[in-house]
Formats: structure tokens, sequence, C-alpha cells
């Protein structure tokens, strides 16, 4: 059950972004919580932590390290004497 002053709040938010369409699910989603009419379910729980990689601390570093792409082309460069004469 939310506060009804942050009901209205949220209310008001609504309100205030009905005028752009970008923003229509969040309009919905912000009324739909101001009237308690979205169903609160508990969180999941995070399984690709539990599934692998390695742990520091908090992050979970487990992406396969990564393979060198090939340059498109070979570069070949060329080196002009001063004022462009010379063979190339």
């Amino acid at each position: 059950m939310l506060d009804p002053e942050r009901a209205q709040n949220l209310k008001d938010l609504a309100t205030a972004l009905e005028n752009y369409p970008q923003y229509a699910r969040a309009v919905r989603s912000y009324r739909l919580f101001a009237d308690n009419l979205m169903p609160r379910v508990p969180p999941r729980q995070l399984e690709f932590i539990r599934v692998g990689g390695v742990r520091t601390g908090v992050v979970v570093a487990a992406l396969p390290p990564r393979e060198q792409r090939p340059n498109p082309y070979e570069l070949r460069v060329r080196f002009r004497r001063a004022g462009g004469r010379g063979r190339g």
C-alpha cells in the first residue's frame, strides 16, 4: 500500500507526462501503482551470480577473452620525398 501523498505524486507525474507519446507506458504504470492495481511480486534471485564466473567483490567477471579482429585490409604506406617528386 502506497502512502497517499506518494500516490498523488505519481498521479501528478503521469499527468505531466501525458503529452509525450514516448512515455505512454510509464504513464500507465504510474497510474496503476498509484491506484494499487499493479500486483507487487517479490524480486527474483539473480541466477547468473550463482551459475558461474569469478567473483571479485560484488562484480561477476565471467566474460571470455576477446579474439583479436583481423584488419579489414592490408595497409600499405608510401613515403615520398618533399615536393612530390621521386619514385613511389
